[in-house]
């Protein structure tokens, strides 16, 4: 039951829209986009950018809004979060994101990509 809820999650994370989410890198054509975003496990959430530049790294922040669950109860939070890696040229990059220790992933967890950031990203 717990493998088919996170597989229902990683198909949900997926077909979400992300589209606006994309880091244009200053003086060039290219972009560093957030592609998808799912629960890894319990308290671990994965965002995947991908890098359409032949030549160019990126360093890049993704912001992140989890609604997740104290493990011992069904209260639920919601937190800003972040995650930081360096986007390598014409490839995928995985970004892993923990919850607080506390709070785990549960049945009314989501996740909301708010955006991406970095020292290459024009405005």
């Amino acid at each position: 039951m717990k493998k088919a809820f996170l597989l229902i999650t990683i198909i949900v994370g997926m077909l979400c829209s992300v589209s606006a989410q994309v880091c244009r890198i200053s003086n060039s054509n290219d972009n560093v986009e957030v592609t998808s975003y799912y629960f890894k496990d319990n308290n671990t959430i994965v965002v995947a950018v991908s890098n359409d530049s032949q030549d160019i790294s990126a360093n890049v922040t993704v912001n992140i809004k989890v609604h997740a669950s104290y493990k011992s109860s069904s209260t639920y939070k919601d937190f800003d979060l972040s995650g930081k890696k360096l986007a390598k040229p014409n490839g995928e990059t995985l970004i892993e994101i923990k919850l607080p220790s506390d709070y785990v992933q549960g049945p009314s967890s989501t996740i909301e990509v708010k955006g991406i950031t970095g020292t290459k990203c024009q405005n």
